[in-house]
């Protein structure tokens, strides 16, 4: 049985070979790439305060990478304080570049919070979005997230992704 760890480790391999072949195809900021190259060695290597350096370096300046594992050191509390409220910001600035992924933490955040007001409907709106944007999440996910929604409230979460769409597009 893998932990999640190996899943989340799996996960980032993948991501960067996608990210190496992008960058050879339609380059980008050498500094910026490695940057994340460091941060993640860094990171690979357990030093996290580096690691932290590196990614919101990167993130910073827009890479939607760095971005996404800021947004996970936040969450996880890895190298810092646990602070949900900069995982959120982090993942949305990467899912403003079109990251499935971090869509996919932001359903992920607010499904988990869905007792919070308001929370199930931007669930379902992040579901839709990183669907959208090619994540696939299970619809056994969806089916268990809107069976305590009303119809009104899946229709404001649909109403609330495709204003980000068009936003964001």
């Amino acid at each position: 049985m893998s932990s999640p760890r190996s899943g989340f480790l799996a996960l980032v391999i993948r991501r960067a070979t996608i990210v190496t072949f992008l960058v050879f195809i339609f380059g980008t900021s050498p500094r910026v790439w490695a940057d994340f190259e460091g941060a993640w060695e860094a990171y690979q290597r357990g030093q996290y305060n580096a690691a932290v350096r590196e990614f919101l370096w990167c993130a910073e300046k827009g890479n939607d990478l760095c971005q996404l594992y800021l947004g996970d050191i936040y969450y996880y509390g890895h190298g810092t304080i646990v602070r949900r409220d900069r995982a959120t910001f982090w993942y949305h600035k990467s899912a403003r570049q079109k990251n499935s992924t971090a869509a996919q933490r932001l359903f992920t955040l607010y499904e988990r919070t869905r007792s919070i007001p308001g929370n199930g409907v931007k669930a379902y709106m992040w579901f839709k979005i990183a669907r959208i944007l090619g994540n696939e999440i299970s619809v056994k996910r969806e089916t268990k997230l809107v069976a305590g929604m009303t119809d009104t409230e899946k229709d404001e979460a649909q109403r609330l992704a495709a204003e980000w769409w068009l936003k964001y597009e």
